[in-house]
């Protein structure tokens, strides 16, 4: 259910000719902003690991989709004084 309001859209690339091979990132030319409306990225990630891929990916889809990190399992606990 949680998961209901999700259009996901996976895309699965096989680089057969090792083109690519030498980098963790593939740069296509593509119309993101025309398929997506926005990237959520994991709630588990560390602040610094979200900052890093934030900045990534900003830069690779122009700064036109909002990036943003999943509130699903953030639990905030009340201070208590002890």
């Amino acid at each position: 259910m949680e998961f209901n309001h999700e259009n996901e859209i996976r895309l699965l690339y096989c680089d057969s000719s090792n083109k690519f091979a030498d980098t963790d990132v593939v740069k296509f030319d593509f119309p993101w902003e025309k398929i997506i409306e926005e990237i959520v990225l994991d709630p588990r990630m560390s602040s610094d690991e979200f900052d890093k891929y934030y900045n990534e990916i900003d830069t690779l889809v122009d700064s036109k989709i909002k990036i943003s990190q999943s509130e699903l399992y953030k639990v905030t606990f009340p201070s208590r004084k002890l």
